[in-house]
This record gives C-alpha cells, structure tokens and sequence, in this order.
C-alpha cells in the first residue's frame, strides 16, 4: 500500500500539506509485541514472547514554517507515554513515542527549521476509556 500524501501523528502533521514539516528518513521494522505499562510520564516497555509483532517506526524530519515552534510544542507534549494515532496510510494505528528517542537538534545556520528523530512504537493494548 502506499504512503498517504500526508502523514500525521496525534493532531500534528509531520509530513505533506503546506504546514512545511516534512520527514527525511522513515523506517518501520516489525518487532516483538510488548506490554507497555505508563506511571505518571514514564513508561515501561516489556517484550512478551508469542504476542502478535507490532510496528516500531524510527523518523528523521524536520519542523519549519510560521508555526515550527508550536509544532515542536505539540510534539514534546506526546513525549510523556500518550497514545497517539499515527496515520501514513501503511501503518496506520496507535502509537507512542519511545521513552528517551525524540531528540530536537536546533543549528544556528538553519534558524528557520528545527530538526528532529524519533522512535514510535505501535500501541496494540486495550486504550484506557
């Protein structure tokens, strides 16, 4: 199937559209199902042997435009164990940010853009009501 022309994650469009964010690299393996248990903003990753595999996504791409520092905001807020839907039209499904993965690197020739990875890992429990 192939990617959507646009990707999202939770409210945030991390590619396509006229937002101006786009992603360099993205790379989906499919890796053992887990058990992820959240405390407050920290979460616990536990592999379960014989669980269906589940998605983990490592993304490369950039902020810029008007609203680059409310989209980097936005981003840092799902960087506390929140569940959030990640759509590209091929892995579509709930996902969390890997606890220690997003990085934000700011270059002083490039104070128009904010690049930034990270890895998210698919969500296959039940989501809390």
């Amino acid at each position: 199937m192939p990617l959507a022309s646009s990707i999202t994650f939770g409210s945030l469009l991390i590619d396509g559209g006229s937002g101006g964010n786009y992603i360099e690299p993205m790379t989906a393996v499919r890796v053992p199902g887990s058990l992820k248990q959240r405390f407050n903003e920290n979460v616990t990753i536990q592999e379960i042997p014989g669980r269906a595999k589940e998605w983990q996504i490592d993304i490369t791409g950039l902020l810029s435009g008007n609203n680059r520092e409310a989209d980097l905001d936005t981003l840092e807020s799902y960087n506390d164990g929140s569940v959030r839907q990640f759509v590209d039209g091929d892995h579509d499904g709930n996902y969390i940010i890997v606890p220690g993965t997003l990085v934000v690197n700011r270059l002083n020739t490039e104070p128009t853009i904010i690049r930034y990875s990270m890895q998210i890992r698919q969500y296959t429990q039940t989501l809390p009501s």
